[in-house]
């Protein structure tokens, strides 16, 4: 129905729509880099399934990094190490009857991790800081299910919004 009026009022409200749901862009120049990736906790190196191999899983962990720096003042450079990484659950072979191969079974001993360093420059009013800090969301199961519950890796975006919140967009 490309030719109905129904039709073409159905695009610009779809597109309307998308504005609001997508999440702010970051205005600041934010670069991500994974360091050592064969070495980390999770052994995402030896992930075989290509909907949750590592690339995949990577550009979903940089994405999230990028997104949450969106608090940051436009002309602010971050640049960001991840040098280990342990998602939320963990693959257990013994379920893979029942489930496919990338569904991660969530325990409480499996928690999400992140070594990050990092360094912020130009920030306005601040000296350059930087640091390298471990990222630990333990109690993951016990603080409920995450707002933004829909894509990929939830207990993460959390876990990397929270310690933007804490760290870089303190107001």
């Amino acid at each position: 129905m490309i030719g109905s009026s129904t039709g073409r009022l159905w695009v610009p409200l779809a597109m309307i729509a998308m504005l609001y749901v997508e999440a702010p862009v970051c205005q600041a120049g934010v670069d991500v880099e994974f360091v050592n990736v064969d070495r980390y906790a999770d052994g995402l190196a030896s992930l075989s399934d290509e909907r949750v191999s590592m690339p995949v899983v990577l550009d979903s962990v940089a994405q999230t990094l990028r997104r949450a720096a969106a608090c940051l003042p436009a002309q602010s450079e971050l640049a960001i190490r991840v040098t280990d990484l342990h998602l939320a659950g963990r693959l257990e072979w013994w379920h893979a009857q029942l489930a496919p191969s990338d569904v991660r079974i969530l325990r409480d001993d499996s928690w999400p991790t992140m070594d990050v360093e990092y360094q912020l420059v130009n920030m306005p009013g601040a000296a350059p800081e930087a640091g390298h800090e471990h990222l630990a969301d333990m109690n993951y199961l016990h603080r409920g299910t995450p707002s933004d519950v829909g894509g990929d890796y939830p207990y993460e975006r959390r876990m990397v919004r929270d310690w933007f919140s804490r760290r870089f967009c303190r107001h």
